[in-house]
C-alpha cells in the first residue's frame, strides 16, 4: 500500500483515531451517490414510488420512515411523500421508458435517468457528485474504480478534517495515481506500523463499515451512470456494450442513451470588438435557431442609461381591468425568460443583451449580479414583488423560487454585444467582467473574410475601389491616431443601399462623418485631413486651412467632395482602384 507510505505520520494517526473513534462513522465530503443510509438501490423504491404516484399511497416494505429519509436525501420528496420537480421527472421517465419497477437488471437504467434528469435541472446535489466523480476520473480509471468499490468509500472517508489534516486533499493535491492502490486494503498493515490499541479500534470500524458497503452495487450503479453522461455520444454506445447485461438490458440502455439531451452548460458571454465587426450577428446567428423554434426561448433587450432594474425585471404597474384600475406586477425582459427557463429546462434559452455598456449594469442587474457567478450553492433573496410573481407563475415549492431564493435557471445563457469604442459610457468593475466570458469579434480583412463584405465596393467618380482594402489602410491611420484598436472600423460598419456598391452619401454620411468627429478632428500629428498647398492645388480643393472640414463636403462646397476622396483615397491612403 503505497498510499499509506505517503500518508503514514505523526498527523495521519492522530486523524485516524479522531475520525473513527465515535459511535459511527460518518462520509467526508467526498460523496458519490444521493443516499442517507443503507438504502442503496433504486429497485424496491421503484415499486413504492410507482404506487405512491399512482395511488397517493406509499407503503414501503421493512422501514419506512427509513426509506422516507433515504428517498428525501436522493431528492425525491420535498417533505414525507410530496414528489421534487427531480423526483416526479424521475418517476415518469422510469415509466415512460418502460424500466419494470423492482427488476434488480434495470439498476443502471434508472440510476442513468435521474442523473440526467438532475443534471438537467441544475440540482446541486448531484451536480457536486457528478463533478467529484470526474475529477476522481483524472487521477483513477473507470475499471478501477468500479471493480475496487472499497476505494470509491475510502476517498469518501478521507475527505473530512480532523486537527485541519485531510488525508484525500494530500492525495489529490500529490496527484498520486491508481499504482499507488493495491486491490485490497490492506487494514492490519496500518494496525501494524502504530501499534496503538486506539488505532487499532478505529481502523477495525473503517474496515468493518467499508466492508459492508462494498457488497452493494447502488454506488457503483451511479458511477456508472455518470461514466455514460461524461463521455461523447459517439463513445457511448461501444461503452454500453461493454457492460454486463443482457442484450435485452443493453438495447434499453441504448434508447434511453438516444434520448439523452446532453447536459445544458449554459454561460454569460459578451461578444466585444470595434463598431461594425458583426457583434450582433455572431450573437444573433446563435439565437435565431432558437426564436425560430419558439419565440419565447430568447429575450433581446437593449441597455441604455435610462435603462434600469424595473425596466429589465419587472414592476407593479397601473392595468385597466373590466374598465377598473388595478396594479399588477408587469414582467420584463429577465423576468419572463426566468420563468420561461425553468418551465422547460430541456431547452436552452437565451437573454440577449444589445450594448451591455451603454446601461448601468451595476443598477440593472442590482442583487442579480451576484447569480452571474453561476454558483450552484449560491443564491440571492428576491424582492417581495419579484417573488409573489414567480411563487404565482412556479408554485411555491418550485426550485426556481423556493423559499423565496432565486438562481439562474441551468439552461439560461446571456449573450451580450459590446462596442469598444463606448466602453466609457458606463464603465464596467472587475467584478462585474469576472463574470462574464469575453469573445473578441476581430475585423476581417481580404485574407480572412467569408462573408458578403468581401465583395463590397466602393465607387468613386466612376472608379470602384475594394471597402477591405479601404478598411484595412484607414484602420491603421486610426490606430496611428488613437494607439488604440477599440476605435477602429468593422466590415459591417455600412451596408450597400443597393447590390454591392457603397454610394459617396454612405461613404460621406457614415465613415467620413465618424472618422472627423469621432478620430481626427482634434488630432495634430495624425490628422487624415491635413492638406498641403501644393497638395490641394493638384486636387483642385480650394482652403484656407491646412486641414479640410467636414463642411466641406456639404451644400455649396460639395463640389470639393469627388476631389476630396480622391484625395484621401489616392494620396493619404494609397487605395488602388480595382
Amino acid at each position: 500500500m503505497r498510499w499509506f507510505d505517503i500518508l503514514n505520520s505523526t498527523a495521519f494517526k492522530e486523524w485516524i483515531i479522531a475520525t473513527g473513534s465515535g459511535g459511527t462513522l460518518p462520509q467526508g465530503e467526498f460523496k458519490l451517490d444521493p443516499f442517507g443510509s443503507s438504502m442503496r438501490k433504486f429497485n424496491n423504491a421503484h415499486t413504492w414510488l410507482s404506487e405512491l404516484n399512482n395511488t397517493g399511497v406509499f407503503n414501503p416494505s421493512g422501514r419506512e420512515s427509513q426509506a422516507k429519509s433515504d428517498l428525501a436525501t436522493a431528492g425525491f420528496f420535498i417533505d414525507e411523500t410530496i414528489f421534487t420537480i427531480l423526483g416526479q421527472m424521475t418517476i415518469d421517465k422510469w415509466d415512460a421508458f418502460g424500466i419494470p419497477a423492482g427488476d434488480d437488471d434495470y439498476e443502471i437504467h434508472r440510476c442513468l435517468l435521474l442523473v440526467n434528469n438532475a443534471i438537467s435541472i441544475g440540482d446541486k446535489q448531484y451536480l457536486t457528485y457528478y463533478n467529484r466523480w470526474l475529477n476522481l476520473r483524472k487521477l483513477f480509471e473507470y475499471n478501477f474504480l468500479v471493480t475496487n468499490k472499497s476505494y470509491l468509500y475510502l476517498f469518501s472517508y478521507f475527505d473530512k478534517y480532523s486537527n485541519g489534516y485531510n488525508p484525500f486533499n494530500v492525495i489529490t493535491s500529490l496527484k498520486i495515481s491508481q499504482a499507488y492502490f493495491d486491490a485490497n486494503i490492506d487494514w492490519n498493515l496500518i494496525k501494524n506500523y502504530y501499534i496503538d490499541p486506539a488505532v487499532d479500534t478505529a481502523v477495525d470500524k473503517y474496515e468493518s463499515t467499508i466492508n459492508t458497503y462494498t457488497g452493494r452495487e447502488g454506488r457503483s450503479n451511479i458511477c456508472i451512470a455518470y461514466e455514460i453522461i461524461s463521455k461523447d455520444e459517439a463513445d457511448r454506445i461501444d461503452f454500453i456494450s461493454s457492460l454486463t447485461m443482457s442484450q435485452i438490458c443493453k438495447d434499453k440502455l441504448i434508447e434511453i442513451n438516444e434520448n439523452i439531451k446532453p447536459f445544458v452548460n449554459a454561460s454569460n458571454k459578451i461578444y466585444y470588438g470595434p463598431p461594425g465587426t458583426g457583434k450582433s450577428y455572431e450573437v444573433n446567428k446563435i439565437t435565431k435557431p432558437h426564436r425560430l423554434i419558439n419565440p419565447k426561448r430568447v429575450e433581446i433587450v437593449t441597455f441604455h442609461p435610462e435603462y434600469d432594474y424595473h425596466s429589465f425585471v419587472g414592476s407593479y404597474k397601473p392595468t385597466m381591468k373590466n374598465e377598473k384600475i388595478s396594479y399588477e406586477f408587469i414582467p420584463q425582459p429577465f423576468a419572463k425568460i426566468y420563468v420561461s427557463a425553468w418551465q422547460n429546462l430541456e431547452n436552452e434559452y437565451f437573454l440577449q443583451i444589445e450594448e451591455i455598456n451603454r446601461g448601468n449594469c451595476a443598477e440593472i442587474f442590482g442583487d442579480l449580479f451576484q447569480l452571474l457567478d453561476r454558483n450552484p450553492d449560491y443564491n440571492v433573496t428576491a424582492d417581495e414583488d419579484f417573488k409573489k410573481y414567480l411563487q404565482s407563475e412556479l408554485g411555491i415549492e418550485h426550485k426556481g423560487i423556493l423559499d423565496g431564493q432565486i438562481s439562474l435557471p441551468p439552461n439560461l445563457n446571456l449573450i451580450a454585444t459590446m462596442n469598444t469604442s463606448d466602453q466609457s459610457l458606463f464603465p464596467m468593475d472587475s467584478a462585474f467582467k469576472r463574470r462574464w466570458n469575453w469573445v473578441y469579434v476581430p475585423i476581417k480583412y481580404e485574407e480572412d473574410c467569408n462573408d458578403v463584405s468581401k465583395d463590397y465596393l466602393i465607387e468613386l467618380d466612376g472608379l470602384n475601389y475594394k471597402w477591405l482594402t479601404f478598411l484595412e489602410k484607414i484602420n491603421k491611420e486610426i490606430f496611428n491616431a488613437t494607439e488604440s484598436q477599440d476605435k477602429q472600423i468593422g466590415n459591417w460598419f455600412v451596408t450597400p443601399k443597393q447590390g454591392n456598391i457603397i454610394d459617396i452619401e454612405t461613404i460621406v454620411n457614415k465613415v467620413i462623418f465618424y472618422l472627423w468627429n469621432d478620430i481626427f478632428k482634434d488630432e495634430d500629428e495624425h490628422n487624415i485631413f491635413k492638406v498641403t498647398d501644393d497638395k490641394a492645388s493638384e486636387f483642385g480643393i480650394e482652403t484656407d486651412k491646412k486641414v479640410i472640414t467636414f463642411e466641406k463636403y456639404f451644400e455649396g462646397e460639395a463640389r470639393y467632395r469627388i476631389p476630396i476622396l480622391k484625395y484621401l483615397f489616392n494620396e493619404v491612403l494609397s487605395v488602388e482602384p480595382i
